[in-house]
């Protein structure tokens, strides 16, 4: 059932990011640069509303009511939603059993889950293009003409394409990149596991989009200085939630007493 609810979060995050990539030309910003912010923040807020809100507003008991003996169901939120009316009304030992190894179960697979899709694309162009040139590693016919090359393509642009990168999806990286910094932060306090989750997480980051940008993108004229110097804000964001829900988990007497004997 956790690892059920766990892919289920990491499939619906992938596809959101297909559907926003391509709405995004609906929006018609008036620069490429509004344009890539403006996805970056749709998919930061999407994707952490799903691995870190859902899960936790789903399972969060602040009706307070008594469960209706009849049907075994608490009172809905408000009287007709049915939100906050878990069964945990505290961080204690049965959330983190419960909620907290989901949570941890689904970071653990956001680690590799979304650099599968972007490094899966660069495989499948050098196997075409392994087959343009007829099964050969060399491109240079065997003259070693640099005019003569070994491939099937007629015009000069189909060759180009085949061989040129895509530009990098400076919005996904940034998005991926602050979604799990703001998911560690927040659940960190009472699951410090999640601090070598997020270190395994930043480093597989850092090395896969290091080597696509040396061996695979072209150069971009979808990025500069703009988002990264923005992304910074979030980062003041992530230490709120460390702050609040930090505070929320140590002040749970449950978990740790405070009376003195």
């Amino acid at each position: 059932m956790v690892i059920g609810s766990s892919l289920v979060v990491t499939i619906i995050n992938i596809i959101t990011c297909i559907i926003f990539e391509k709405l995004a030309i609906v929006e018609k910003k008036h620069t490429i640069n509004e344009e890539t912010t403006g996805q970056f923040i749709k998919i930061l807020m999407m994707q952490w509303t799903n691995i870190a809100c859902v899960v936790l507003i789903v399972n969060m008991d602040l009706v307070l009511g008594e469960v209706d003996p009849l049907t075994g169901e608490r009172p809905l939120f408000l009287g007709f939603l049915p939100i906050f009316n878990g069964s945990y009304a505290d961080f204690n030992s049965e959330w983190y059993e419960n909620v907290g190894k989901t949570i941890c179960l689904t970071m653990c697979i956001n680690i590799v889950s979304p650099h599968i899709s972007k490094l899966t694309i660069p495989l499948i162009t050098l196997l075409f293009r392994f087959i343009d040139r007829g099964c050969s590693s060399r491109i240079l016919s065997d003259t070693g003409d640099i005019n003569s090359l070994k491939t099937k393509k007629v015009m000069q642009e189909d060759l180009n394409a085949l061989y040129t990168g895509a530009q990098i999806s400076s919005h996904y990286v940034y998005a991926q990149n602050f979604t799990y910094l703001w998911v560690v932060l927040m659940y960190s306090t009472g699951m410090p596991l999640l601090y070598p989750f997020g270190c395994i997480f930043f480093t597989i980051l850092y090395w896969v989009y290091k080597f696509l940008l040396l061996k695979f993108y072209q150069r971009t004229s979808k990025f500069n200085q703009e988002l990264p110097i923005y992304s910074t804000n979030f980062i003041k964001i992530g230490l709120v939630l460390h702050g609040i829900f930090g505070g929320l988990m140590l002040t749970n007497s449950s978990l740790i007493p405070t009376d003195r004997k």
